[in-house]
């Protein structure tokens, strides 16, 4: 099995603890969708993606920001930060497969480093950000019908329980759980889908979401540096992973 690496990454900028970040940049790439977020309080419950998502595979949205404060007292002791910008409507990672040859993929989250916006040296080591993923759930939304008029606002109408159990456990994150991610470490995977065994994969559109709630950022006691802000980013990756979809 190749396994293809189809969708790029998704960034959202973070304010940390000290920190006060600046806009990112989406690049354009021709085998990649690349999402940002702005830097600042959001005031909308999600970033949506830029598809295209008719017959294809993407990411439909990643938090809006996340931002912990820009007038915390450096500690000596090891110290918790709550997300102040989370927005009241909820915030959400997703995925839309409106491929008629479904694959198996799955969305990993890697977290940089927190530099210094004045001394690139200045790291905040083994800061931690931890967030809350509830179930994944299904997502109301047509492809073609994203791609013209955007991508259906994420609520309690467009987000359902699954009903069918099989369908359910093709996805990973039936349950509530707690990722964490270590700044500058490795990534996790937050969202993944396999193929079935036997039978056919969904056809139409395929989409799923997980509500992400209670962020925290500790850092380290003695890490942080009065006087400094720092900034991050948070990348999120889809990837293709799997063969084409077994037939009955």
């Amino acid at each position: 099995m190749n396994k293809k690496f189809l969708f790029g990454f998704a960034t959202v900028a973070l304010g940390a603890a000290f920190v006060a970040t600046t806009p990112v940049q989406a690049a354009a790439d021709d085998t990649a969708t690349k999402m940002t977020t702005d830097a600042g309080i959001g005031f909308s419950t999600f970033n949506p993606g830029p598809g295209p998502f008719y017959k294809n595979l993407a990411l439909t949205f990643v938090p809006k920001s996340f931002q912990f404060g820009n007038a915390n007292t450096a500690s000596a002791n090891a110290q918790t930060y709550k997300q102040t910008d989370a927005p009241s409507g909820g915030q959400y990672v997703g995925v839309s497969d409106d491929r008629d040859t479904k694959t198996a993929w799955n969305v990993s989250a890697t977290l940089a480093d927190f530099t210094s916006t004045t001394t690139s040296s200045n790291t905040l080591a083994n800061a931690e950000l931890s967030m809350v993923l509830s179930a994944t759930q299904q997502f109301a939304m047509d492809g073609a019908t994203a791609d013209a008029s955007g991508v259906p606002t994420p609520n309690s109408t467009t987000l359902t329980d699954f009903t069918d159990a099989t369908l359910k456990a093709l996805y990973s994150g039936t349950s509530s759980e707690t990722v964490k991610l270590t700044a500058g470490g490795a990534g996790k995977t937050v969202m993944s889908y396999t193929l079935p065994t036997t039978g056919s994969a969904a056809t139409g559109t395929a989409a799923v979401a997980r509500t992400v709630s209670d962020v925290n950022l500790t850092v380290k006691g003695g890490s942080a540096k009065e006087n400094n802000q720092y900034k991050s980013t948070v990348t999120w990756v889809l990837s293709d992973t799997g063969t084409d979809s077994p037939t009955a």
